[in-house]
């Protein structure tokens, strides 16, 4: 088992997410099917969603005095298989 699952996360423009995985795997995740869910509508404000960072567990999104996004390993594996359906 990995201690971390998440090693990156970069905002890209359009809505991609680039994920380095903790295996070393590399996913490129576009969200823009998912912006007009109510869980990861806020993801919509451009400043929020290119705040992406990690502590290694979760992909967070966050912005000062504003909204913020939690999106936690298995929550963001489930993300990957249905977009791939």
């Amino acid at each position: 088992m990995f201690s971390e699952y998440f090693q990156s996360v970069h905002a890209l423009p359009d809505y991609m997410l680039e994920v380095l995985m903790g295996t070393g795997a590399l996913v490129r995740f576009d969200f823009r099917s998912h912006l007009h869910t109510a869980r990861y509508s806020p993801l919509r404000d451009l400043t929020l969603f290119q705040s992406a960072n990690t502590d290694g567990s979760c992909l967070n999104f966050d912005c000062r005095g504003g909204s913020s996004v939690k999106i936690t390993a298995s929550e963001f594996i489930d993300l990957v298989l249905v977009s791939r359906v």
